[in-house]
């Protein structure tokens, strides 16, 4: 299988759909098995990322920081009832193994991804990664979670913070 991921480096508008949708018709006209991937530029959801690809990404740029991949799971939130089987809201690469993250800011930040079913897509040097930060990659548990052949993405249904999302305390150091 193929994977494309297409970033049109600018706002969302009329012109970045015109420009999407050629690139499903001409990936679609090859008749190779593609996993297509596009950047729309917005964090308000929209209603045709299903049909133009496989997944899109939802919000900005994550960092290797606690802070920065938290900030993500609000606006994947509000996606939530876009994706489905085939198609997959995309939080940003994982963060997970690079040095910003301890482990237990990096198995929470796994686990999310895993959850709101985002693309597990690797952002480490695989040659340089703790043993550590592998275990918590290869784990089969989150994994099942997140290849569930329903594809429904987890969603919050309750916060003590108030309607404002995702406010959780920093973690503790591991």
């Amino acid at each position: 299988m193929e994977y494309l991921k297409y970033d049109d480096c600018g706002e969302v508008n009329l012109n970045s759909f015109a420009k999407f949708q050629a690139m499903r018709d001409s990936l679609n006209a090859t008749g190779v098995h593609m996993v297509y991937s596009y950047e729309p530029h917005t964090t308000n959801p929209i209603s045709w990322p299903p049909q133009m690809g496989n997944s899109w990404r939802t919000g900005h740029d994550i960092r290797d920081s606690y802070a920065s991949m938290m900030s993500e799971l609000p606006i994947l939130n509000a996606w939530a009832n876009i994706g489905g089987p085939g198609a997959f809201n995309d939080g940003d690469i994982l963060e997970v193994g690079n040095p910003g993250l301890s482990v237990s800011e990096a198995r929470t930040h796994f686990a999310a991804w895993c959850l709101v079913k985002s693309p597990l897509l690797i952002g480490c040097d695989l040659t340089t990664v703790g043993e550590e930060f592998l275990e918590i990659m290869r784990n089969k548990d989150l994994i099942a979670i997140s290849q569930d052949p329903l594809g429904e993405q987890g969603k919050l249904v309750s916060s003590s913070k108030g309607p404002s999302g995702l406010q959780l305390p920093p973690l503790s150091p591991a």
